[in-house]
């Protein structure tokens, strides 16, 4: 197995890795080098076991309105209050991408 030290610094190396559930339940895969490692994402294994896994909710309605509502001022634009909601319903539908 590898195994990655680092040395002693004053900072730290954070690693982003965005994953739906469908797509972490379907990830095993085979450890690139290697010809029976299997692990989540093709990651070593001893790198997962450092990982800290931050679990992300959808956003409710109300943090939509919020959301679009501070993205409106920052983009100079002014909405009605219905405007608002309608956007946070479809927000929480779909999306706001």
């Amino acid at each position: 197995m590898f195994n990655i030290t680092f040395p002693e610094q004053d900072f730290i190396y954070i690693v982003l890795i965005a994953a739906s559930i469908f797509c972490s339940l379907l990830s095993y895969s085979l450890y690139r080098g290697t010809e029976d490692v299997i692990s989540s994402h093709g990651m070593p294994l001893d790198l997962l076991d450092r990982v800290m896994i931050i679990r992300t909710l959808p956003y409710s309605q109300e943090e939509m309105v919020q959301i679009v509502k501070i993205r409106a001022q920052t983009e100079g634009i002014s909405l009605a209050e219905e405007s608002l909601q309608l956007l946070g319903e479809i927000g929480v539908k779909s999306t706001l991408r």
